[in-house]
Order: structure tokens, then sequence, then C-alpha cells
């Protein structure tokens, strides 16, 4: 029985989606990936430890034809480009019957044997999965056209689509994809787990008082659980440690972020802090997503289709950026929630399956018969 595969190589967890290529039924998994912070730029041996351990237990001894990658793992190298061939060539190790890809940042298929050669165009492609899903959604029109957001844990990626083709802007600036990215509006640092209150905010209000916020670290999660941002069962899968914080621990935590604690605000002071902060992120994204729809023709500027784990986050800020209501298309409507928060992984699985399959594919999958 044939598979595909699609991996999502982060810094300190690995993705994977599984499609049988028979009856079409997808299923995803998240594994934490060695992670040893003494060799910081240097982690190549955690990758060629963790990587082929994770498609082990879920893959081994399966037919797999077809396997494609999307990554963000860049920091973990001495350089960018280093880590892309590095982690393509201990994937091409771990799957040695498989014809073995990177998506581009342009949606197309790098085979690893020549990722060398592009791998500035496939460096940082977490998102581009969102976009290749968006693209065979119908309602984004025929051709696709507007800006896809994938906003996870840690980033917001934005992709425009511009007939149908993936951020062509992106591709013909001269600096390179990635420094158009970062300029543009298209990578930003704003994510419903992990973002520091302190990138948000200097001060804060608090029953009306005015206090600093502490450069301590205290965690987006918090003010996602206590508004109630994120499916519970989702977010503790995909975040790093398998947890995600429960009311008293969230109260705790967005009181220690301006120093005080839980006998010095109360409850209903804590909450307005807490949406006194997503206001924050929502303004945040806003400003980048208006820098990214400035790239767009006027034509495609009205429509945003939204997925990962923080979109909530990205529908605010999409409205804000100017889409109108009407234009704001939500992923899970068209695909289930679960495939929807994980589009980077699913979005490269289903071009595998459609690699393997030789036909483009609808973006929700399912049984043939169904």
């Amino acid at each position: 029985m044939p598979y595909a595969l699609g991996i999502d190589v982060g810094n300190a967890k690995v993705k994977l989606c599984l499609a049988d290529a028979d009856d079409l039924t997808v299923r995803w998994t998240s594994r934490p990936l060695p992670y040893d912070a003494r060799r910081a730029r240097a982690r190549h041996a955690d990758f060629e430890v963790g990587l082929p351990a994770a498609i082990a237990e879920v893959a081994g001894g399966l037919d797999v034809r077809v396997a494609v990658c999307v990554m963000s793992s860049g920091y973990a190298y001495p350089s960018y480009r280093e880590g892309a061939v590095h982690t393509m060539g201990v994937l091409q190790r771990a799957l040695p019957r498989a014809a073995v890809f990177a998506l581009g940042v342009d949606g197309a298929l790098v085979p690893a044997a020549e990722v060398a050669a592009f791998a500035g165009r496939v460096a940082f492609t977490n998102g581009v999965g969102a976009a290749h899903l968006a693209a065979r959604l119908p309602v984004m029109g025929e051709p696709a056209c507007g800006l896809v957001i994938d906003t996870g844990g840690d980033t917001s990626q934005v992709n425009p689509l511009v007939d149908g083709a993936v951020d062509p802007a992106a591709l013909a600036d001269p600096r390179g994809p990635l420094d158009h990215r970062l300029r543009h509006g298209k990578f930003v640092w704003v994510g419903a787990q992990t973002t520091p209150l302190e990138a948000l905010a200097a001060h804060a209000k608090v029953g009306g008082r005015s206090y600093p916020v502490i450069p301590r670290g205290v965690r987006f999660d918090n003010v996602s659980s206590l508004l109630g941002l994120l499916p519970p069962e989702e977010a503790a899968r995909l975040s790093l440690f398998g947890l995600h914080p429960d009311r008293a621990t969230a109260l705790a935590a967005l009181a220690e972020a301006v120093n005080l604690d839980r006998e010095l605000a109360t409850e209903e002071e804590l909450l307005a802090l807490a949406r006194g902060f997503f206001d924050r992120a929502v303004e945040r994204l806003a400003v980048e997503l208006g820098r990214a729809l400035d790239t767009l023709p006027p034509r495609c500027r009205g429509r945003a289709a939204l997925f990962g784990l923080g979109v909530e986050l990205s529908r605010a800020a999409a409205l804000r950026a100017g889409v109108p209501a009407e234009g704001v298309v939500l992923g899970a409507d068209h695909m289930g929630p679960p495939l929807a928060i994980v589009a980077s992984v699913y979005g490269a699985c289903h071009a595998a399956l459609e690699l393997h399959l030789g036909r483009r594919l609808p973006a929700a999958l399912g049984p043939r018969d169904a």
C-alpha cells in the first residue's frame, strides 16, 4: 500500500502527516526533537538523531513513495543554506526508497539532491503548505487570488496568491525571498503560543494603573488560554512540552508579566490585561498584513484565507488591515479544523500525494467512496 508523507521540520519539533494513496485518508502527529542548547547554531546531531526516529515511529515499515518537506529550522545551523542542505540529506537517508522533495517559496517541488542550488528558496517554507491548500479552494477564485495567513504558535507566515502563483513578488526580489518576506510583512513574529508579552508592549494597564511589562518571557499562550482562543487539545499537541496553561496558571502568569501576583490584582483586571495584550498582538499583525497587502494587485486584496492554530488572531488582524468580512475565508470551514490547524505539514503531504498520483486534488481529502 503506497503512502505520501509530509514533514514540517522546526527547531525543536517535527510534525509529520501521512496519507494513504489508495483511500486518501490522512493522519498527523507532532514530535519533539532532541534539543541541546549548548550546540546553539550547530545542532546537526539533534536532527540526525531526531528526524529518523520520528519518521520510523510514524512510517516505519510502510511503503512511502514520495515525501515533501517544509522547514523553519534554519536557526539551528551556522547558515540557513547549510540547514536546508543538511536537513534534506538527513531525510533522504531516512527515506532511501522514497522520492524526497523540499517545497519552495513559490510552491514548486525541489528534489533533495538539488536543494543546495535552491537553498534560498526552501529555508523557511512552512507557510507555503497553507498557500498550496488555499490555491485549491474554489472560494479563493479561479485562478486563486488573495492573502494566505498561517498563524501558528511562533509566527504568522503570510503568502500572497496572485493568479494562482505563490508570492511572485518575493521570488522576483533581487535580495531574495527571505529578505523580501521580512521587509514586507510576510514573516511576522506574532504567534498564538510563544510570543513573549514584552515584545507586544512596554507598559500595560491593570485596573487603570500603568505598570511596566517585565522581560521575563511570559508567553502569549496564557492570553490564549484565558480568552479561549485555542482548542486546548490541539494547542497541547503542538506546544513544545505538550502543555497548554490552565486558567489558574494563566492568571498567575499574566500578573507576573507586570511584576504583580494573584493577590495584587483581581481576576477581572487580569482578564482585561489579557484582552489588552490580544489587542496589541492584533494591532502588530495588522500593520504587517497591511504591508503584505500592498504587494498585491488591487484585484487580489479583498480575500484572505486563514489557517493555523491562531486563526482568532489572524481573523481580527485581517479585518483591521482592511480585508472585508465577506472576504475572510477560514480553512477549517473547507477541510475541517484538525487539518487546517496543521496546514503547513498537511499542505506538504497534499503536495506529495498529488505528485504520486499525477493529478491535482481538492484541498479536502477523504476516502474515495465518500
